[in-house]
């Protein structure tokens, strides 16, 4: 069934380079949705319909009867799904439909003194049912980007889909100040149960068996940041795959293949440094955090991977400059050797025999 979207915006999925994302989309990257420190809800029946919505890109004509429906109940005009205007006032509103079923997200602008941005998540079928769930959002600049990294599809095999949405912080770095993954169940809007610990990136069917699955970051901190660029998260970034269950798992041979496309072979001992990018003088290498990562995927115990950073950096480093020499992320490199991933390719081999998980 074909997914109608209003408001101008893209689908950006793993598949798509985030450069093309950013040159197409319009004026907008978990682990469980960013919900309000108090959140309310309303609803109605059950959909009775059944449907099984792929989200996918569609024109960008006028919204259709139900986005139609919501933006009347909101008492909203089109103009809010107008989101590439930057320069418009008043809410912003989402919205993707199937034309049996659609979700909207509503952002409204801050009400001073007050600084977070008000939400509103809202789901509606051809049958009259109808949920809406409120929240606030700290740390959201005005005007919002909404639409990258969005999309429906029915995870669960009941028939209605769920949303997975993303509001970022800001313009310049997208770091998201929302991550929604929800799903309406017996008239009511709540998380999808995706898994813990991680928080979700992106959606897209990496392996093409028709599911969404997720791309997940273990969030460790803050990195160091010694370029333009290095702000943020420190991360290290993994495969959920998407079962029939409507589970999701990070322990299988689909994640143990991209996985090892990410690492096809150990890294050699000369890779523990790799050329900065850009080059940063006096010293243009770094440490390689794939290196780390990798090195752990692959069963190198913490204790003697941070051994070998330390003895690797041993003399290289000036403790008076933050940001001096090739192990200037030396204390970010420690962080991800600690990180305990959930698969471990060394012990791989044997279980593909056997097409069997742990």
């Amino acid at each position: 069934m074909r997914t109608r979207l209003s408001g101008v915006v893209l689908f950006c999925f793993i598949a798509a380079s985030a450069a093309a994302c950013r040159s197409r989309q319009s004026p907008q990257d978990g682990a469980q949705p960013t919900a309000a420190a108090s959140a309310t809800s309303s609803s109605s029946a059950a959909p009775a319909r059944p449907s099984s919505a792929a989200a996918a890109p569609v024109d960008s004509g006028g919204p259709d009867a139900l986005c139609a429906a919501i933006l009347a109940g909101e008492k909203l005009d089109e103009s809010a799904l107008h989101l590439e205007d930057l320069g418009r006032p008043g809410p912003r509103m989402l919205c993707l439909s199937t034309g049996h079923f659609a979700w909207a997200v509503r952002l409204d602008p801050p009400v001073p003194p007050a600084s977070a941005v008000r939400q509103a998540l809202i789901f509606a079928s051809a049958d009259g049912a109808h949920g809406r769930l409120e929240s606030t959002l700290a740390k959201v600049e005005w005007p919002p980007v909404l639409g990258r990294h969005t999309g429906m599809f029915d995870f669960d095999n009941d028939g209605v889909p769920e949303l997975f949405a993303v509001v970022p912080a800001n313009l310049r770095t997208y770091e998201p100040a929302a991550r929604i993954f929800v799903t309406f169940k017996k008239g009511v809007i709540s998380p999808y149960p995706t898994g813990t610990g991680y928080v979700i990136e992106q959606v897209g069917d990496i392996d093409g068996d028709g599911r969404p699955d997720l791309k997940v970051a273990f969030e460790l901190g803050t990195r160091t940041a010694c370029q333009p660029g290095e702000e943020g998260a420190l991360k290290v970034e993994l495969v959920a795959h998407a079962l029939k269950d409507g589970t999701f798992t990070l322990d299988d041979p689909m994640t143990w293949a991209v996985a090892r496309r990410s690492c096809p072979t150990m890294p050699a001992s000369d890779a523990i440094f790799v050329a900065s990018m850009p080059p940063s003088p006096p010293d243009p290498r770094d440490l390689s955090m794939a290196y780390v990562s990798c090195s752990r995927l692959r069963g190198k115990p913490a204790g003697t991977l941070i051994a070998e950073l330390d003895a690797a950096c041993a003399g290289k480093g000036d403790p008076a400059k933050k940001c001096a020499g090739p192990c200037r992320h030396l204390a970010d490199a420690i962080a991800v050797a600690k990180f305990d991933p959930p698969l471990n390719l060394a012990d791989v081999p044997g279980r593909e025999k056997t097409g069997k998980g742990p």
